[in-house]
């Protein structure tokens, strides 16, 4: 049920993306951690088949033509609009200041960049996930948190309200961590 809200969820708004990888890594965890191994696969694949069918009925009205497929996608992915606005405190604009991006590679070429940034940045809480043995709501609300960072300081053409993706996550970890959810909430406050 889970996974049919958030593909729900993804599929109203693009940005719900941001956390894919920390249901992704943390849903395989859980799943991986079965008695038997044909129940981890089983359940690996029960995962998969709901999230491809519950994507699949959220776009079929738009499957009626190939031009409405191609408008949602340009819609979700918005590629044309170029690497960053200026802003969003993210790598690419921060960065931007001395190295001025968008004049020096062609757009093709830095969306490759930041594929590759955003997922390199995404490994280590896969990673950490993956082989934690006590998974818990606290290691998922921290996967989510540091998920949805790596798209925010990576990925193409982010807006400065996708921070809230960030902190969101981490009021719920308030009372276990009061400094650090502080620190981070004034930092996000920042643009």
């Amino acid at each position: 049920m889970g996974s049919i809200l958030y593909c729900m969820s993804f599929c109203f708004k693009q940005m719900a993306l941001y956390y894919a990888p920390a249901f992704f890594f943390f849903l395989l965890a859980l799943s991986l951690q079965k008695k038997t191994w044909s129940q981890s696969i089983l359940s690996v694949a029960n995962l998969g088949a709901t999230v491809i069918l519950s994507t699949m009925a959220c776009l079929l009205p738009f499957s009626l033509s190939l031009d409405s497929i191609r408008h949602v996608v340009t819609r979700v992915f918005p590629f044309s609009r170029g690497l960053f606005e200026d802003k969003v405190a993210n790598f690419w604009c921060v960065s931007g200041f001395l190295f001025k991006w968008h004049l020096k590679f062609p757009s093709a070429l830095l969306l490759k960049f930041s594929l590759v940034l955003t997922v390199a940045s995404l490994i280590p809480n896969g990673f950490l996930v993956l082989t934690h043995h006590g998974l818990s709501l606290e290691t998922f609300l921290l996967s989510l948190t540091t998920s949805s960072l790596g798209f925010f300081l990576f990925s193409y053409q982010v807006h400065e309200k996708t921070i809230i993706f960030v902190i969101l996550p981490l009021v719920f970890l308030c009372k276990r961590h009061p400094m650090f959810v502080s620190i981070m909430s004034y930092i996000a406050s920042f643009r």
